[in-house]
């Protein structure tokens, strides 16, 4: 629990607005590997050579815990993390924080009416460094 409890106050400091900018990019950047590889993990079977294999209760069990514990730690910095899109100090942290974005969106974890209107304001974040693109697509 207390080493739960000090990831948390970490991730805390990491996305406050005055957070050092690459600080604020790791940590997003954190948030959607972790997305990423649950997104792989729960999938509800694996193909090998053609042969469906299903996963064991235990292998299902850990995956529904690590989702939970990721569904958590989303839940509770959300406003950090969104917040974190309009960063106007690094367009790292933009990206990163509107992968995250397009991932919460896809995954159900996040209400589109708290997030929309910052991937719609990225739309106008061009230039060559710029998340145009990328948010373009994830309003589609």
């Amino acid at each position: 629990f207390d080493l739960l409890q000090r990831c948390s106050e970490m991730f805390r400091s990491a996305l406050r607005a005055d957070a050092p900018a690459p600080l604020k990019q790791q940590a997003v950047m954190v948030f959607v590997d972790l997305l990423r590889s649950e997104e792989g993990r729960t999938k509800p079977s694996v193909i090998k050579k053609g042969v469906a294999t299903s996963k064991s209760s235990k292998e299902i069990n850990a995956a529904a815990e690590a989702t939970a514990a990721i569904s958590a730690a989303l839940q509770q910095h959300q406003t950090s993390l969104i917040a974190s899109a309009l960063d106007g100090r690094s367009a790292g942290v933009r990206h990163q924080a509107l992968l995250l974005l397009k991932a919460m969106l896809e995954q159900g974890l996040v209400h589109p009416h708290s997030c929309i209107p910052k991937v719609m304001a990225l739309e106008l974040d061009a230039g060559e460094r710029g998340c145009a693109e990328l948010a373009r697509a994830t309003l589609r």
